[in-house]
């Protein structure tokens, strides 16, 4: 079996593929294929902006975001060798990450496959952008002396 090379982007060194036949198990697919099954997200309304910062706000699940963007689907125990934390913790946070539409799972019994959401995560960045942003120091001089 040959490995699931990354098709988004290159990467070198171990990260650039799964050697599935090593591992003794395969992927389901890279983790583009899984995005393009995965619902693509319309603008966020105001609901779905605050469940999925909600999702994000907790330091552990950006580190989980962060490990899962390479460009290949991990299962459960890579992300807890990769972190450090808890099966249970690890187990948890993917729920709501799922939850909230950032991370997208790939059920391949016995293993589940999991890969961020990159459209749901340009959804979130699209929003964020048109919050309001903070007043510069000028406009603050300008907004005292009013």
């Amino acid at each position: 079996m040959a490995p699931v090379v990354c098709d988004l982007w290159p990467l070198e060194g171990p990260d650039a593929f799964v050697d599935a036949e090593a591992m003794n198990i395969a992927p389901p697919q890279t983790c583009v294929e899984m995005n393009l099954r995965a619902p693509r997200p319309e603008p966020l309304d105001d609901e779905q902006l605050a469940a999925m910062a909600k999702a994000m706000g907790n330091p552990n699940r950006v580190k989980i975001v962060r490990y899962l963007s390479q460009c290949r689907p991990h299962i459960e125990n890579e992300v807890v060798e990769a972190t450090g934390l808890a099966q249970a913790t690890i187990s948890e946070h993917i729920r709501t990450l799922t939850d909230a539409g950032v991370v997208t799972i790939v059920d391949d019994p016995p293993r589940k496959w999991y890969c961020v959401n990159r459209a749901a995560i340009a959804s979130l960045a699209a929003a964020l952008t048109t919050l309001p942003t903070p007043f510069s120091e000028a406009d603050q001089v300008e907004e005292l002396a009013r």
